[in-house]
């Protein structure tokens, strides 16, 4: 409730019950501030039960000091006395809403030769990965550490391809800096990490993911959501350059959550966010600047989460996103405007919902069902204005249950594919080849 009226959540925890709130970060929506007590008498925020992973981006209290006497002004009251590492929002004209949160995200990116291949944070702070073998197949590799992976990493990881078809991923660190690493023979697991990209100008908004996209003439782009919601953009000097960037820009905007960035059917590069005011918007690259952000036309006003974008059979972008109350909010171009409609009826989602398209040039949506069971809905057309099916769970995902958010995407060979961190702590993976949903498979642990 607190985030639709456009205010931030807190939690006040005795620092005995905070590994519940920890044990459930992935199946809940997590407070947006931490104040805990532990009246150890230690003035920092940094204490060893608090994950280096939660609550990271200026959003902790601790209570240090309980029920004690201070002086001020020559008058003596009992106090409690706090450390603050946290940023309470407020600006003129009124408190904002936090940042919409997608807790555990895997993503999902398609190699130069046809490999699906997965990435994210495990619970080492490390970034991990695997990849069909072979290609296009229902197999995965064993797991690995992303060659000398720093284990500072505090965000999920974004994925791109470069100009020449190798992979890319950029992750924040626990200092605030976005680190990266590219597919490069010859290094440990044929990944080099490079020297962190340069600093952001301001920390990224709380509880928001860096992104990146390739654009059309080669260079790649990062993209981060600054903690007044206005999205900051850095680049490649030069095609495939991952030593040379650009410094960082704003381009504007008032997001509130991590940005979506998209490359349509017409080979423009879009962005969508998730902005302060719970609406839909977007800007666009023209090759040589960006545009100005406008919101989607008769956008709700009860977005959350991440959005996701995807081009169906006919090249219509479509725009999918959660709501406050879990529900679907569904949006696809029509001409120069944008239709929306709410495909979800009936069923209750959490986190953020993931778009991918059925061999049939259907748009399938994926998301967290009713007790953490991942699920998804289906377009009955090619069109953005075709009908939907209902809520269709993919019973027996390990464990009982799903983390944080799904990735969905079609592999080389044909075979729509979900992937989930389960609540046993692993990756899980479901496939349809035409007959039904495989058996989830666990392809990897330590999450």
């Amino acid at each position: 409730m607190s985030h639709a009226l456009g205010y931030g959540s807190g939690v006040y925890e005795s620092f005995t019950n905070i590994s519940a709130l920890i044990s459930a970060s992935g199946s809940i929506t997590e407070p947006d501030v931490i104040y805990y007590a532990d009246w150890d008498g230690v003035a920092t925020t940094n204490s060893s039960y608090m994950p280096n992973n939660l609550w990271t981006s200026h959003q902790r209290i601790h209570q240090y000091l309980g029920n004690h006497l201070a002086t001020y002004g020559g008058v003596s009251i009992d106090i409690d006395t706090d450390k603050l590492d946290v940023n309470l929002g407020g600006a003129p004209g009124g408190p904002k809403p936090p940042a919409t949160r997608n807790g555990q995200r895997i993503s999902i990116a398609i190699n130069a030769n046809g490999t699906a291949e997965w990435f994210a944070k495990s619970a080492a702070n490390t970034v991990i990965h695997s990849w069909q073998a072979p290609v296009g197949s229902l197999n995965w590799s064993a797991m690995h550490v992303l060659g000398r992976s720093p284990n500072t990493i505090a965000s999920n990881p974004a994925v791109a391809a470069e100009a020449d078809g190798g992979l890319t991923i950029f992750a924040r660190d626990g200092s605030g800096q976005i680190v990266h690493a590219w597919q490069q023979a010859g290094f440990p697991n044929d990944w080099e990490w490079g020297k962190p990209l340069p600093a952001l100008p301001e920390s990224m908004r709380a509880g928001t993911d860096p992104a990146t996209v390739l654009l059309p003439l080669g260079p790649d782009e990062v993209l981060a959501t600054g903690a007044d919601g206005k999205v900051l953009i850095i680049r490649q000097r030069s095609p495939n350059n991952n030593g040379h960037w650009t410094q960082w820009r704003s381009i504007g905007g008032s997001c509130a959550s991590t940005p979506a960035s998209f490359v349509d059917a017409r080979r423009t590069v879009e962005v969508f966010c998730v902005t302060t005011s719970g609406k839909a918007a977007m800007t666009s690259w023209n090759g040589g600047s960006w545009a100005k952000w406008r919101a989607l036309p008769k956008s709700p006003a009860n977005l959350t989460g991440v959005p996701s974008a995807v081009t169906n059979g006919q090249g219509q972008t479509e725009l999918l996103a959660a709501t406050t109350r879990g529900g679907l909010a569904q949006a696809w171009q029509k001409g120069k405007t944008w239709a929306w409609t709410s495909p979800l009826s009936g069923t209750k989602i959490t986190g953020s919902p993931a778009a991918a398209v059925w061999p049939t040039g259907w748009v399938i949506v994926y998301a967290s069902g009713p007790g953490g069971q991942p699920g998804y809905i289906r377009q009955q057309g090619t069109s953005g204005s075709s009908n939907w099916s209902g809520w269709t769970a993919i019973s027996g995902v390990p464990g009982g249950k799903m983390k944080g958010s799904p990735a969905g995407w079609l592999n080389s060979a044909g075979a729509p594919s979900v992937a989930a961190v389960d609540n046993n702590g692993k990756l899980a993976v479901s496939s349809n080849t035409g007959n039904g949903w495989s058996s989830w498979s666990e392809v990897g642990s330590g999450f």
